[in-house]
């Protein structure tokens, strides 16, 4: 299993507060590559590297609306690099990228399975819809870029 994919409806609110749920965001340091954020002026002034309390701090502050958003998640002190390909996140230290675009369609690939479960779990109580556990058979992602 590569990770999932979605739509949530909800385009104003705390979504990323509620997909990140019970990740341990102390443990990485964040990377945004891409991002438009409508609403959260504490998102909006993320510089491209945060370490996990900023960013928690971030999407919990107050509602916002992700237009598009790029995170490329490392553990703490990690060898980092822009990954382009799935294949670059394979071959990588990176363990979670974590991909919106158009407000509603989410991406997620995640190494850990623990992990994977956390944000599935996370994915179904927000009432996210065609849920989709990604593999090497029906993975159609070319790039890991959202503009």
């Amino acid at each position: 299993m590569r990770g999932i994919e979605f739509q949530n409806q909800e385009a104003y609110g705390k979504i990323l507060d509620d997909l990140f749920r019970g990740i341990p965001f102390e443990k990485y340091d964040w990377y945004i590559y891409e991002d438009e954020i409508h609403g959260n002026s504490l998102c909006k002034e993320l510089p491209q590297k945060v370490n996990g309390e900023q960013f928690q701090q971030a999407i919990r502050d107050s509602e916002y609306m992700v237009v598009f958003i790029n995170v490329q998640v490392y553990p703490k002190g990690a060898k980092t690099s822009k990954l382009e390909v799935y294949e670059d996140f394979v071959n990588s230290e990176c363990e979670i990228v974590f991909l919106i675009a158009d407000v509603y369609y989410m991406d997620i690939y995640v190494k850990d399975k623990e992990l994977l479960s956390i944000f599935i779990e996370n994915a179904k109580r927000c009432n996210s819809e065609n849920i989709i556990i990604k593999t090497d058979d029906n993975d159609d992602r070319t790039a890991l870029s959202v503009i």
